[in-house]
C-alpha cells in the first residue's frame, strides 16, 4: 500500500471512529461517496394511497431524482437524513415504475398490486446508497415493484443493474456554460454521457418544479429494458431550467 493509500485509509478510519459511521463504497454509476449510519431504522409497511391491479405493464420508467433539489426542499426531514444530512449526492434513484401506454392519469398505471411486508434490514442496507431512504425504498417496492417483480430482491437488483450502467452528466459544467440551461440541453447532456447505452433524446423525460428548478429525469425502457421513447416528454426542450448544485 502506497503512502497516499495509507493516508486515505487512516482518514476513513478516523471518520468512522469519530462519527460512528460506516463508509460505503461509491456506486460505479454515481462516483459519489456514500456514508451510512451504523444503525438504520427498520422498514415499515405503508398504507395504500390507491390501487390499480388491472393495468398492464407496457414499459418501465427509471426515475432519477436531482438530490440538491430534493435536499433544498425536504433536507431537514428525518427521512432525508441519509440523502441530505450524511451525503451530498447528484442524481439518485427515486424508483423504477411499471407504466401503461394508454394511461391518461397517474391512477391508470399499475400500483400497489399486492400486500408488501417490511423490507429485510440487510436488503435495505445493501441498496440505501442508490435509493437513499428507508421509507422511500419501502414505498417504491410497495407501490411499483410489487406490480412487476416477484420479490423486493429482484426489484432492487434490477434497479442496481440499470443504475450501474448510468453515467452522471456533468450538470455543474453545463451551468457554468449556461446559467439557465434548457431542458433540451439537459437531455443532450444525459445522452452524451450515456450514448453507449443507445440512449437518445426521446428516451429522456425532464421534470421540473413549478418554480422551474430541475427536479428529476426519467429514462424509459421497454419490457426487455431496452431504451424506448417516453410517452410523456415532460418539460419541452426550449424550457429554461434552474439547477441547484
Amino acid at each position: 500500500m502506497g503512502r497516499h493509500q495509507r493516508l486515505a485509509a487512516i482518514a476513513r478510519l478516523t471518520l468512522t471512529l469519530t462519527l460512528g459511521l460506516t463508509l460505503a463504497p461509491a456506486t460505479v454509476a454515481a462516483a459519489d461517496q456514500c456514508v451510512l449510519p451504523q444503525s438504520i431504522p427498520a422498514a415499515r409497511s405503508q398504507s395504500f394511497d390507491w390501487r390499480n391491479t388491472e393495468a398492464k405493464t407496457d414499459y418501465y420508467m427509471l426515475a432519477l431524482s436531482w438530490s440538491p433539489e430534493h435536499c433544498a426542499e425536504s433536507g431537514t426531514e428525518a427521512r432525508s437524513r441519509i440523502q441530505c444530512g450524511l451525503n451530498k449526492f447528484r442524481f439518485v434513484v427515486h424508483g423504477l415504475w411499471p407504466q401503461s401506454e394508454g394511461a391518461r392519469t397517474k391512477e391508470d398505471h399499475p400500483r400497489n398490486c399486492r400486500r408488501a411486508d417490511p423490507l429485510p434490514p440487510a436488503l435495505v442496507r445493501n441498496h440505501l446508497c442508490t435509493v437513499p431512504g428507508v421509507e422511500l425504498m419501502q414505498g417504491q417496492w410497495q407501490r411499483h415493484g410489487s406490480c412487476a417483480f416477484s420479490s423486493p430482491e429482484a426489484y432492487f437488483a434490477k434497479i442496481e443493474e440499470l443504475w450501474k450502467d448510468f453515467r452522471q452528466p456533468d450538470l455543474a459544467a453545463l451551468v457554468r456554460r449556461s446559467p439557465r440551461p434548457t431542458a433540451g440541453e439537459v437531455r443532450e447532456a444525459v445522452v452524451a454521457a450515456n450514448g453507449r447505452l443507445g440512449l437518445r433524446r426521446e428516451h429522456v423525460m425532464v421534470d421540473r418544479t413549478r418554480e422551474g428548478w430541475l427536479e428529476e429525469i426519467r429514462l424509459c425502457y421497454d419490457r426487455g429494458f431496452r431504451p424506448k421513447p417516453c410517452a410523456v416528454r415532460g418539460a419541452p426542450d426550449r424550457a429554461e431550467l434552474r439547477i441547484r448544485l
